[in-house]
């Protein structure tokens, strides 16, 4: 009976440690696209800030430029409020978060 109880003591310590290891992996990649995100914004804004110069320098205006980009983005926005609740496009979201998640599967069964 004792070396059942200490089996079974080893076997929650085990899936502590997993679970432990599994949330330690879980919040770096997290916290990893976070941080890229954040990066990627920065660039973006500063790219179209500049591309909205650039704009205004070509129609020799002085907002003609933003006005063109803020309505690209607009137009980007709407389109895809518009599909949000299609199948195609939740199943493409739904499909990039599964492969994420079994990817990470497939890296433990490596082990």
């Amino acid at each position: 009976m004792e070396n059942l109880t200490g089996y079974l003591e080893d076997k929650a310590e085990l899936y502590k440690l997993e679970f432990k290891e599994e949330l330690a992996y879980i919040l770096s990649k997290f916290l990893i696209m976070l941080l890229m995100s954040f990066v990627f914004l920065v660039f973006f804004v500063f790219a179209t800030i500049t591309l909205g110069n650039y704009l205004n320098y070509l129609l020799k205006s002085t907002y003609y430029g933003h006005l063109i980009i803020t309505g690209f983005y607009l137009i980007v926005f709407v389109l895809i409020y518009i599909f949000k609740d299609r199948d195609s496009f939740r199943g493409f979201m739904e499909d990039r978060l599964y492969n994420l998640m079994k990817s990470r599967k497939g890296d433990t069964d490596n082990e």
